[in-house]
């Protein structure tokens, strides 16, 4: 640190018309890591502030509602003095230009009732400013100290509403800050414009009681860098002008971030997809010169889990703001799921002064050999089963989870958080890869317990798919969905969902298997809505052979449930035509251990109970003969 903070107060006047200045209107948002309101409400201020951006300026609080997050505990005192200035004791909470935006005290403070009026916005931004303020910084050679000067003009003569109440406030932002993974639970990986450091102080620098239509104002500030920010070049300071009397913030302004001298950034990893079925894979990388030195040289280094396997050292010639693609070599990996870890070091040969936009991360997958089937998971282990992955694209929290629940009496169960995860986010759960050669169907089984969130217009629309897949990932089949109203099992709620074990559903699909595309790849794909969670459990996937015409058209009408069982198994079909029916259950040995029932039956819809009170664990096979047909079911008994 180079300087430690000064303050240099200048005035300066001048003849000038009489006029106003155009406002931008100043927007403080109180949010938090942790807000799962203010995940869902975010984009929408962000979008309207971008739609606006001569008439609107956001600066945001990360405050310790409902819990602390990393950002506020990095600088809990500025945080904690603005949210007692306003009195703000929710989130999101949001300010407009320090005062009431509709003098109604029931939406006080709510964006949720800011957004539904875009007149609020325009009607204040129609209103002329008496000031205007410019603000420029610069870095010292070492970029560890910052350097700011703001200067505010009077476009108007003006008078503060009570002696000794004007401040002018400044901010240092980072105008984006980017995770890999989310720093909280609401699954936000990306924070715009967010208050890292108040200059002098949260309570500011007093300002002249009266201003002449003209007359200017120049601060300067200068201080070190906080070492908690994460991005040098992304620092952007704000300034505002605020009547402490009233709260009424007069005027606005901004500064750009500037780049440190050399400064190489990790812009973006991927593998070409999740699931790979070959010993390696080739990332593409992508390398952002964000100095203002023209970069020519730096090194990529290259982990695999927490592995070193390689170094690129990279050269060419990148623009200020230019981007480049290296060369990557291909990355061996063994069956299961990595992380890839880049990290650019040493640009232009010299120590990197932006230590914050040097890594970027990304998950993938290497198959596991084809098992055979069956398949029979309900997670009782209470970890993910080998050979399975999670495709988490945000890296965030709120994903796929192992879950303290579990269905026909079990106690674990996978929990795909949607109440947390935000709009648009998907997830994927990928199971074993398996070997479906041992018969001509398959038959995937499963069980479900979700229920809606329930917003005050209506209720989510969350997604969940199971799809298939024949070529590795490369191609992907739906072969069950189901959404919103469709995928419930129990009925809207605001609070977080745990399962009812009454409401578990179980679901079922059949597939034709065709040689030679005998290995299948599954995963259930899940979309948020921002709604409320989803559990799944009891999986199971197995084959069987079906001959003839009328084996087809009778399969279609048999169904064996709960599956797993542990006390009771029900046994439905259709019967086609009037005659003898036979079922029985026929053991792993192919012992017949039970014959259900033998008799005449008429044609139509018919339900059978075998107790398996008696059985023991393992899977069994459920024999209906009928007119010379026969089906066969798989169930697995599990007490």
């Amino acid at each position: 640190m180079k300087k430690l903070f000064t303050l240099a107060f200048l005035l300066a006047s001048f003849i000038g018309s009489n006029a106003q200045s155009p406002r931008l209107v100043l927007l403080e948002e109180f949010s938090g890591e942790n807000c799962g309101p203010c995940a869902y409400y975010n984009p929408f201020i962000m979008d309207e502030v971008t739609a606006n951006p001569t008439k609107a300026l956001l600066l945001k609080y990360q405050v310790n509602i409902p819990s602390a997050g990393p950002l506020y505990n990095q600088n809990k005192a500025d945080v904690n003095n603005r949210k007692s200035y306003y009195g703000v004791n929710f989130a999101p909470w949001m300010q407009q230009d320090g005062i009431d935006w509709d003098n109604d005290a029931s939406t006080d403070m709510n964006p949720g009732n800011w957004l539904d009026d875009p007149n609020f916005l325009q009607d204040r931004a129609a209103l002329t400013s008496p000031f205007t303020i410019d603000i420029t910084h610069a870095f010292s050679a070492d970029a560890d100290s910052f350097y700011a000067t703001a200067v505010i003009t009077a476009s108007q003569d003006y008078n503060v509403s009570a002696i000794g109440k004007l401040k002018f406030r400044f901010a240092l932002t980072e105008e984006v800050i980017s995770f890999a993974t989310a720093p909280g639970s609401n699954g936000e990986t990306e924070f715009h414009n967010v208050m890292r450091k108040m200059y002098p102080a949260p309570l500011g620098t007093a300002l002249q009681d009266t201003f002449k239509n003209g007359q200017s104002v120049t601060l300067n500030f200068a201080g070190p860098i906080p070492s908690y920010i994460y991005d040098k070049a992304q620092i952007k300071f704000i300034g505002f002008i605020q009547d402490d009397n009233t709260k009424e913030i007069q005027q606005s302004g901004q500064g750009v971030p500037v780049p440190v001298n050399n400064d190489a950034q990790s812009v973006s990893l991927a593998t070409p997809k999740y699931l790979s079925c070959a010993s390696s894979v080739t990332p593409t990388f992508t390398l952002k010169n964000n100095g203002a030195n023209t970069l020519t040289s730096c090194d990529i280094e290259v982990k695999l889990d927490a592995a070193v396997v390689n170094t690129v050292n990279w050269t060419g010639s990148l623009a200020s703001g230019a981007s480049a693609s290296p060369t990557i070599p291909a990355i061996s990996a063994s069956a299961g799921t990595h992380l890839l870890t880049f990290t650019v070091k040493n640009p232009n040969g010299t120590a990197d002064l932006n230590n914050g936009n040097d890594v970027v991360v990304s998950a993938f997958m290497i198959a596991s050999p084809s098992a055979a089937t069956p398949l029979v998971e309900g997670f009782e282990a209470g970890a993910l089963p080998t050979g399975w992955g999670i495709e988490n694209k945000s890296r965030d929290a709120a994903t796929w989870t192992i879950a303290n629940y579990g269905a026909g009496g079990s106690t674990k169960c996978y929990k795909m958080d949607f109440y947390n995860s935000p709009t648009d986010e998907e997830d994927g759960l990928y199971l074993q890869t398996l070997d479906a050669s041992a018969g001509n169907r398959l038959r995937v089984v499963f069980d479900r317990n979700n229920c809606p969130f329930k917003f005050s217009n209506g209720v989510s629309n969350d997604q969940l798919a199971l799809e298939a897949s024949t070529d590795c990932g490369a191609t992907w089949t739906s072969l069950w969905s189901k959404s919103g109203a469709t995928l419930a099992t129990d009925t809207a709620r605001t609070g977080s969902y745990t399962p009812n074990s009454a409401k578990w559903v179980s679901d079922s699909v059949t597939i034709n298997v065709t040689a030679p595309n005998t290995t299948y790849y599954f995963r259930f794909a899940a979309k948020s809505d921002y709604g409320n969670n989803l559990y799944l459990d009891n999986i199971n996937i197995y084959s069987y052979t079906v001959s003839g015409i009328e084996d087809e058209k009778a399969l279609a009408a048999v169904r064996v449930f709960p599956n797993p069982a542990t006390d009771n198994v029900n046994i439905a079909f259709t019967n086609l035509n009037s005659g003898n029916v036979k079922v029985s259950v026929i053991n792993a040995l192919g012992e017949v251990v039970s014959v259900l029932k033998e008799e005449t039956m008429n044609a139509g819809e018919h339900q059978i109970n075998w107790n398996v009170a008696n059985a023991a664990n393992g899977i069994y096979t459920v024999k209906i003969e009928s007119n010379g047909n026969n089906v066969t079911r798989k169930v697995v008994v599990a007490k």
